[in-house]
């Protein structure tokens, strides 16, 4: 399964002065990581459908539930609830593609577009599912380190992040929506079919589902090879409030995405050397990279922004990690419209964070579910020198115990603060 890397880049590491682990105060009796009840914390729309049902027991990391879907196109264990809505609604796409290709029409146009690329869609039968491959690795590697001295990444935020990569095997950037559809983007049009199917369907292009990915080539190709007529596709809702994909990313040709986004992060200050290291990263895949550009092109007059691309752009190892840099972006963006302007960003470690005008300190956390642990009792405890407030801003809850820990040591904590109720 193209999943089976859902580790999430969060490490909330804040700047101040060195503490030694030990010497840390501890606060009272530590979480352990809990199981949740999908039935309990899910709407109804996200449990269960004709052709999906998500286990009931989601295991959490600390930070992110893990749920597993089993449908009629294979098993899926995601991290987090956007990840979860985002297969649900591709699942939802799934059964309207596969029934369209059992028309005469499709199967007709199929036969058209055979003959005119020849054996490029010689297989277009074949239906690959997705399978699991065991339990994801969490973000405790994020956190290694996590008490000793929090260097600044600074402009050299690439060379610097590297100092601490020390998993035990670091995947290759090369994504499945990379590798779908080569037969596809042979055909004049198909890729703008493609595109055109995915917004009808409310579905990422590029997503790294093979299922979905193998259905839209299929359907594009006899589109735009075969003469099937649009008009037999008929647009589906989202399944959910959550929508990840940017709509430029389905109106936009995906080089000319890249061209948009390097523009702007060029208005931003962001150096050459770090916008070309966010493009070759393929885990920003066009959507992810277009969400996250855009969030980062809200924050002008801050600086930083360089370093912050640096560091997400070394750090992605993973789609899940990709869309986490993309959401922390997108609370910074937020709070500079909800809270007041952002002066700079900071890359530190695992992780950027924020300074306000204000002279609040701003921890942007992409997580559903924080839990009160030893790292986060850790960080919770260093001081900041000169910050005027301590916020953190969750995407998702953090725990009753957690948020009282960390509010008796002065810390703000806004929940839910994209208004997904844990996206």
């Amino acid at each position: 399964m193209n999943q089976a890397r859902v580790g999430i880049g969060v490490a909330i590491v804040l700047m101040g002065t060195a503490i030694v682990a030990h010497a840390l105060p501890q606060s009272g009796e530590y979480e352990a990581s809990p199981v949740q009840s999908a039935s309990k914390t899910l709407p109804a729309a996200l449990l269960s459908g004709p052709r999906f049902k998500v286990q009931d027991q989601a295991p959490t990391d600390g930070f992110m539930p893990q749920f597993t879907i089993q449908s009629d196109f294979g098993q899926y264990v995601v991290s987090g609830h956007e990840m979860l809505a985002v297969r649900v609604q591709e699942i939802a796409a799934l059964d309207k593609l596969e029934e369209i290709s059992k028309t005469d029409a499709f199967a007709g146009a199929m036969a058209a577009s055979a003959k005119k690329t020849g054996k490029a869609v010689a297989n277009v039968v074949t239906n690959p599912k997705e399978t699991a491959e065991g339990i994801p690795k969490g973000v405790g590697r994020f956190f290694k380190g996590v008490g000793k001295k929090a260097e600044k990444a600074g402009a050299s935020a690439v060379d610097s992040v590297k100092e601490e990569d020390d998993d035990e095997d670091v995947p290759g950037q090369t994504s499945t929506s990379q590798k779908a559809g080569e037969a596809a983007k042979s055909v004049t049009g198909a890729n703008k079919a493609k595109r055109q199917l995915a917004k009808k369907f409310q579905v990422d292009p590029y997503s790294n589902n093979a299922a979905l990915q193998k259905k839209l080539d299929d359907l594009a190709m006899a589109m735009s090879a075969g003469g099937l007529a649009m008009s037999v596709v008929n647009p589906i809702p989202l399944t959910s409030t959550v929508a990840s994909v940017n709509g430029l990313v389905w109106d936009t040709p995906a080089p000319d995405l890249k061209a948009m986004n390097d523009k702007k992060l060029a208005a931003l200050g962001v150096t050459p050397p770090a916008r070309k290291a966010l493009f070759a990263n393929s885990f920003f895949t066009p959507s992810q990279q277009t969400g996250f550009v855009t969030a980062l092109a809200s924050l002008q007059g801050v600086t930083g922004v360089d370093a912050a691309v640096a560091l997400a752009a070394r750090k992605a190892r993973s789609e899940d990690d990709a869309r986490f840099f993309r959401r922390s972006a997108e609370v910074l963006a937020l709070y500079q419209k909800k809270a007041g302007p952002l002066a700079s960003l900071e890359a530190r470690k695992s992780l950027f964070v924020a300074h306000a005008r204000s002279g609040a300190f701003v921890v942007p956390a992409a997580v559903d579910y924080l839990t009160w642990m030893e790292n986060v009792d850790h960080f919770s405890a260093e001081p900041v020198p000169g910050a005027k407030a301590r916020e953190v801003w969750l995407t998702g809850q953090a725990s009753s115990k957690a948020k009282a820990e960390l509010q008796s040591r002065g810390w703000v904590v806004k929940e839910n603060v994209l208004g997904t109720g844990g996206r």
